[in-house]
């Protein structure tokens, strides 16, 4: 259970993995059984992550995708997080819907991530909102043009309005309106966000950690193991 009296806070947004529903482009080369396996891993792996940081004083809440799924997703992640349905007509709008509930709830360092990105880990996490002490917003660039996640302090700014989202051009527009707003900023470190083949090699290429990963395994298990 969440406690209200912690000042950082940290939110997931994720779907219940449902064939045909996740992973859709990676499903065209290796099959609907695969990619929803694939992202099943990749969230529980996230998840896994963000828990770490309540034995530390940081609150976790996950907003699922669909209302109708809400029962089902708490069963799924054990029922470890504070959990809200996602509200919004596109990703934008339900990203400031979410952080604004948070910040009514109490709390004043609040980051945001997916589950794309298997190099999450609890010491970037508690980082980003050690980092929102001296930055207004902190932001993930991922190497698809997008992010893997933002943060802000004390108050939610909407950056999201009108943005042209699953684009390359996601991060940079985003960097240009926090100019715009004169809001202070930290980029940290570029992540891959796996959605495609391409994006799946270059992971598994380029991942180098002595740690065993759930991914890696998971990887090796459909011997997709890349050279």
């Amino acid at each position: 259970m969440t406690d209200l009296k912690k000042n950082k806070a940290i939110i997931v947004f994720a779907r219940l993995p449902v064939k045909g529903k996740v992973k859709t482009r990676l499903a065209k080369d290796f099959g609907s059984d695969f990619a929803t396996s694939f992202y099943n891993v990749c969230a529980e792996y996230t998840f896994s992550e963000i828990l770490k940081l309540e034995k530390i004083d940081i609150a976790p809440f996950l907003f699922c995708s669909e209302e109708s799924e809400f029962e089902e997703v708490i069963n799924w992640s054990e029922n470890k997080f504070g959990y809200f349905s996602q509200k919004g007509s596109d990703l934008g709008e339900r990203m400031l819907n979410a952080f604004k509930i948070i910040f009514d709830a109490g709390y004043r360092n609040i980051i945001l991530v997916g589950t794309d990105s298997p190099d999450i880990t609890i010491e970037l996490m508690d980082n980003a909102l050690t980092l929102l002490k001296k930055y207004k917003c902190v932001i993930g660039p991922s190497d698809d043009g997008g992010y893997y996640l933002i943060g802000f302090n004390s108050n939610v700014y909407d950056l999201f309005h009108g943005m042209e989202w699953s684009t390359d051009s996601v991060f940079s527009k985003t960097i240009e309106r926090l100019k715009e707003e004169k809001l202070s900023y930290f980029v940290m470190e570029e992540m891959i966000d796996i959605d495609t083949k391409e994006d799946l090699k270059k992971w598994n290429n380029n991942y180098i950690s002595a740690l065993v990963h759930p991914v890696k395994i998971f990887l090796e298990s459909n011997n997709l193991i890349y050279k």
